[in-house]
């Protein structure tokens, strides 16, 4: 806590980071510091509809031989309704994982969740 900026974890359930939110600031306190930054890192498939998610799900699954989906996982709104419930938790920044790299699109679209949430 003494040299900390930020502190980072993999993506807690809503619960845990409100929990991790509060024991930091605690700690933070007894340190006489200001609140550090809180951050996750979380895999992510973004599509810009239900067919373009599905497809871009069907991609993530081939790459990374998984049943199931990333952390953040549906269309700009709902990965965007999901980041605004972090927000309101404590969480102040989000690193996304985007693990098919062939797939440049999803980079604007993961650029349009940004936009959604008031980023530039």
């Amino acid at each position: 806590m003494r040299f900390a900026d930020e502190y980072n974890t993999i993506m807690p359930t809503l619960e845990e980071a409100r929990d991790r939110c509060r024991i930091l600031e605690e700690a933070a306190s007894a340190a006489g510091r200001n609140r550090l930054t809180f951050s996750i890192l979380a895999g992510c498939v973004v599509g810009a509809d239900e067919g373009d998610f599905r497809r871009r799900l069907h991609a993530w699954r081939e790459l990374t031989g998984r049943d199931g989906a990333p952390e953040l996982a549906g269309t700009v709104e709902q990965v965007s309704e999901r980041l605004r419930s972090y927000g309101s938790v404590g969480i102040d920044r989000v690193m996304l994982q985007h693990l098919v790299h062939e797939d440049v699109e999803m980079v604007a679209l993961i650029g349009e969740v940004g936009k959604s949430l008031g980023g530039s």
